[in-house]
Order: C-alpha cells, then sequence, then structure tokens
C-alpha cells in the first residue's frame, strides 16, 4: 500500500520537491514487500527521471544541499537497483548496473571503486571476458592497493582456470587455458 501510495504522489506531482523522496521511498516499499518488477521500476524511473546531468548540473551550482541530497539518493537508487537485480537473478543487469555506478563521477570514490570490483566479480561469473576486462580497468584506475590488485588478478585468473579440465588431455584449447590461467 506504501508502494502504490508513493507511486500515485509521485505521478500526480513529478515536479514536486518532495519527488524524488517518492521514488525511492515507493521503490524501497515495494522491495520490501518482493515486489521487485515494482521496485525495479520505480528504481529506474527515479534515475532516469532524477538523475539526468541536465537537472543535476544546475542543482550543483544552484542548490548545493539539495544536489548533495540528490546524488546521495541516486547513489542509493542505483545500489538498490542492483540488488534487486540480484534478488531477481538477474545478473547481468546487475553488472551492468554496478559498471554504471563505477562510471559516475558524482558518486564518492570508494563507492565507484566497490562497484567497479563487484562488476568485475559478476561478469567474471558470467563468462564475460570483454565486460570482465573492462571491468578490471576501471577497477584499477580507482588506485587499488597491492592486496585489491592482486585480488582482481586472481579473480580474472580464477575465471581462466575454470576453462581448464585438469583431467583432460594437455593439448590445443586444455593447454591454452591452462597456460593462461598460471
Amino acid at each position: 500500500t506504501a508502494g502504490a501510495l508513493y507511486e500515485a504522489a509521485l505521478k500526480a506531482a513529478p515536479d514536486r520537491k518532495e519527488a524524488p523522496e517518492a521514488a525511492i521511498n515507493g521503490a524501497f516499499s515495494y522491495k520490501q514487500v518482493g515486489d521487485y518488477d515494482k521496485a525495479i521500476e520505480m528504481y529506474r524511473l527515479f534515475i532516469d527521471k532524477y538523475g539526468d546531468d541536465k537537472i543535476l548540473t544546475p542543482l550543483q551550482k544552484d542548490n548545493p544541499a539539495e544536489y548533495a541530497e540528490r546524488v546521495k539518493n541516486l547513489e542509493l537508487a542505483y545500489r538498490e537497483l542492483s540488488s534487486a537485480y540480484i534478488l531477481f537473478f538477474n545478473y547481468r543487469s546487475a553488472a551492468e548496473t554496478l559498471d554504471k555506478i563505477a562510471s559516475i563521477e558524482r558518486f564518492a570514490a570508494d563507492t565507484r571503486k566497490s562497484a567497479a570490483r563487484n562488476a568485475l566479480v559478476l561478469y567474471t561469473n558470467l563468462g564475460d571476458k570483454e565486460k570482465m576486462g573492462a571491468a578490471k580497468a576501471r577497477f584499477l584506475t580507482f588506485k587499488p592497493t597491492g592486496e585489491d590488485k592482486a585480488e582482481a588478478d586472481y579473480i580474472v585468473a580464477a575465471a581462466d582456470l575454470r576453462l581448464w579440465d585438469q583431467n583432460g588431455a594437455d593439448t590445443d584449447s586444455n593447454k591454452s587455458a591452462r597456460l593462461k590461467a598460471q
């Protein structure tokens, strides 16, 4: 009921100052009762309507306090959207959302770094080599510690290792997979 009320209020007055909060609260309400489709729809609505640079850039100049609140809610919407995708077993969309978080310079560096690492993990588990490589490259732009770099290398190497059949003949693609993982 709360989600539906927030959604109705948002649709009735999308330009009101409280509208972004209604979108976030509505999405959260839907997620709490397990209506992930509606939650995803509301998070997407918030991101599309209130996260546009054409809205944020002037707001940053004219009303820094409201801008900070909007960016905080935008970051929350993206994180919750990714989480909803994971709960819905839509790992590709979760990875894409995390990758998007990592690319938004308005967000804190720690948030972006964490999102890049998580996108790397998801793309690796999906077996998407191209996106995995791009996610790792993005992660490395955040000046990770030596331990973080080693973990990223391990994630990629483990993906390569899964392609190797230790009981198979050490020839052709199986040998290549072993060598690449090593």
